[in-house]
């Protein structure tokens, strides 16, 4: 192997998973499927915990992101704590009960196996129905500490004013690289190192194994499908991935995002562009 690509091999594989998936892929043409991509599949399993249960953590400090992309297929909203050295996770997943979805040959079989175990939730007509959501995390509000709830910014203005109308802290954030990038490497080297414990929730699990990752050349990491096509989806880690961008920030000590001003005067607003 020539010398200055043994130096991109190294720094890829010194990187992260993600930046090693895009050396192999650039680089020596090497493809992987969705289970090959972000998220070993073995170290996904070790994050399981099976006494997990959201109910043992009532007024406990969380945070909650969503992905609202599509308003004919799956939404998600994802629900994260840091507690006892680890950070805890939980997925609520919604569709509406006329999805076109659940026609297809491969997906709908999957899909409706989901609705008939209660992993996920239909909701009435054919476009998701987000006051669905909104209810839930006013749940997730009232059982815990909620320090934000943020959202993509597109689809979510309805929820998002909702919220902050009633003095609940929201806000949208962009979904560019420069945004997602660092809360993602930090959320995929949370269940590299085994610091993530999650439900096994069967969506999210297959959501999981579905992630790849594009880097770019300053080594900003976007989760994304393999395909935009795919009808293989993210969208409950997209929702996580929000979740710890609220929470890296709060460590971050970014002003509009600490609970101390929630607590003095609420929000100001969220961006809406």
């Amino acid at each position: 192997m020539p010398s200055a690509l043994m130096d991109r091999y190294t720094k890829a594989k010194a990187q992260s998973p993600a930046a090693m998936l895009e050396f192999e892929r650039t680089r020596l043409n090497i493809w992987s499927n969705g289970a090959g991509g972000l998220v070993d599949p073995e170290n996904w399993k070790k994050c399981h915990n099976p006494g997990l249960d959201r109910e043992d953590f009532k007024g406990k400090r969380c945070w909650v992101g969503g992905d609202l992309a599509s308003k004919n297929d799956i939404t998600a909203a994802g629900l994260m704590f840091n507690e006892n050295g680890k950070v805890q996770v939980f997925n609520r997943y919604y569709i509406p009960e006329y999805s076109k979805a659940f026609k297809d040959s491969e997906i709908g079989p999957l899909y409706q196996g989901w609705v008939d175990s209660g992993h996920l939730i239909t909701t009435q007509g054919s476009i998701t129905d987000y006051n669905a959501i909104e209810l839930d995390i006013r749940e997730w509000a009232e059982d815990h500490d909620m320090v934000v709830a943020m959202f993509d910014k597109y689809q979510s203005n309805q929820i998002l004013a909702n919220l902050y109308n009633d003095g609940l802290p929201a806000m949208g954030m962009g979904s560019g690289i420069n945004t997602i990038s660092d809360p993602a490497k930090d959320f995929f080297a949370l269940i590299e190192g085994g610091v993530l414990e999650h439900d096994s929730h069967p969506v999210t699990e297959w959501m999981a194994m579905n992630v790849v990752g594009y880097v770019d050349t300053r080594e900003n990491l976007l989760p994304k499908k393999e395909d935009p096509n795919s009808p293989y989806k993210i969208d409950g880690i997209a929702a996580l991935i929000a979740a710890n961008t609220a929470r890296l920030d709060l460590q971050l000590n970014v002003d509009v995002k600490k609970p101390s001003v929630y607590h003095e005067r609420g929000l100001l607003g969220f961006d809406d562009d």
